[in-house]
């Protein structure tokens, strides 16, 4: 789950650069769904790992913190967006700047993955005879 969360960063990244070189309707259709696959499978896949890591007794709390942030964030950045149009710029110009935000938390959760990999793999070669 973790590689594909990583994996979701990219395709969503992948797909709103799509969508700034959309020039038909369906091009657009289809790089806004890539992009929706891509969050989606982040939301549910970081959820999940959640749950399975995270101590029960905290999940509410977990969960609710999670929401709101997901919330704070789509809520940001659609009024970022909806402001740059409103200044004149465009819709290729906006999606692409938007898409390649995402390439901070791509980075960083792929060192994150990579490192932690790497700790487990450590561990285990230590324990190993």
């Amino acid at each position: 789950m973790r590689r594909a969360i990583a994996a979701s960063f990219a395709l969503i990244a992948a797909s709103y650069a799509m969508l700034s070189l959309s020039e038909a309707y369906w091009q657009a259709v289809l790089a806004y769904f890539g992009a929706a696959v891509g969050s989606s499978t982040i939301w549910v896949f970081s959820g999940t790992l959640l749950q399975t890591e995270g101590d029960p007794a905290f999940h509410g709390r977990v969960f609710s913190v999670e929401f709101g942030l997901n919330t704070l964030v789509l809520g940001a950045s659609s009024s970022v967006a909806g402001d740059a149009i409103d200044r004149g710029y465009s819709l290729a110009e906006t999606s692409l700047v938007i898409g390649s935000f995402v390439l901070l938390p791509l980075v960083v959760w792929t060192l994150v993955v990579l490192a932690r990999e790497r700790e487990a793999s450590d561990v285990q070669a230590a324990g190993s005879p």
